[in-house]
């Protein structure tokens, strides 16, 4: 502990590996909030354009207002795509559980070169697709990833970059090359060593939310095996003061901007979790 932490030769490979591309290809960051902060503050200058695909997590619009002064605006429609310096989707999204299609989203990369596609993928893991394919097929895409949803391991603030050898460079231009404990690091490479823990997290998720599912049918929406669900409600504050008064935590579909329905975004928890949840949920659905 009394070395700095530069970046673990072994968990790159280990990432690397897992991702299909190149070591060289992976910048490691303090979680995924700060590579949205090194990336988008590196792309993006003052009243430029950032075009966010929405809804999707707040943190991207925030870091364009408020530390690079970009001009944000959202979208709904990848193949109507907004000028802009940057374009950002997240896929499988959140909060909306889906996944944009990868032919929709490489045709979209082809027909505007211009701009840099900066693709959250934090929930990588729980989808049908490997966004990381894209890296070696352009230049204009950076994918950004993390170990807090897939291992459940969000205090351990282990994030990274994917992108070409000449992008992670560019990123790595004035930035501390400690950014990642190295304690954190070595914890990240054993839990990457349990080959096993992803499928049975997706096993265990499906079984949870069938129960959930069961209960308020279409009101309960997941479109890809991300692990938390969209409850629909046309009153989304009060459902959610409600929940907690149970105690039970969730975000309303207010937070996110581009909107147009009204929904809870809720984790899928422990068994117990779900058990409260389902009966607080009951007596608003009553």
């Amino acid at each position: 502990m009394h070395r700095y932490s530069a970046e673990l030769p072994e968990l790159k490979k280990s990432l690397a590996q897992h991702a299909g591309i190149k070591e060289e290809q992976i910048m490691l960051t303090c979680g995924a909030d700060q590579a949205i902060e090194i990336v988008l503050t590196h792309l993006l200058n003052s009243e430029e354009a950032i075009a966010i695909l929405a809804p999707t997590f707040s943190r991207f619009e925030i870091v364009a207002q408020k530390l690079c002064n970009a001009n944000v605006v959202l979208f709904n429609n990848i193949r109507n795509i907004p000028d802009a310096k940057v374009v950002l989707i997240c896929t499988p999204n959140n909060p909306t559980t889906e996944e944009v299609d990868m032919r929709l989203l490489e045709e979209a990369i082809v027909n505007n070169p211009n701009k840099m596609f900066v693709i959250d993928s934090v929930f990588a893991d729980f989808g049908n697709n490997n966004v990381s394919e894209l890296v070696d097929k352009f230049s204009n895409v950076i994918v950004l990833k993390s170990l807090s949803k897939n291992f459940g391991l969000a205090g351990l603030r282990v994030g990274w970059v994917e992108s070409q050898e000449q992008n992670i460079a560019l990123l790595r231009k004035g930035v501390s090359p400690f950014r990642v404990p190295l304690l954190n690091q070595k914890i990240a490479l054993a839990a990457l060593d349990d080959k096993e823990h992803v499928g049975r997290t997706l096993k265990f998720l499906d079984e949870e939310f069938s129960k959930i599912k069961n209960t308020f049918g279409n009101k309960a929406v997941r479109k890809s095996k991300v692990p938390f669900f969209m409850f629909l409600t046309d009153k989304p504050r009060e459902a959610r003061e409600l929940l907690l008064e149970n105690s039970i935590s969730v975000v309303d579909s207010t937070s996110f901007s581009g909107t147009t329905t009204g929904f809870l975004r809720i984790a899928i928890g422990t068994k117990e979790d779900n058990k409260q949840l389902i009966a607080a949920l009951t007596q608003w659905v009553e």
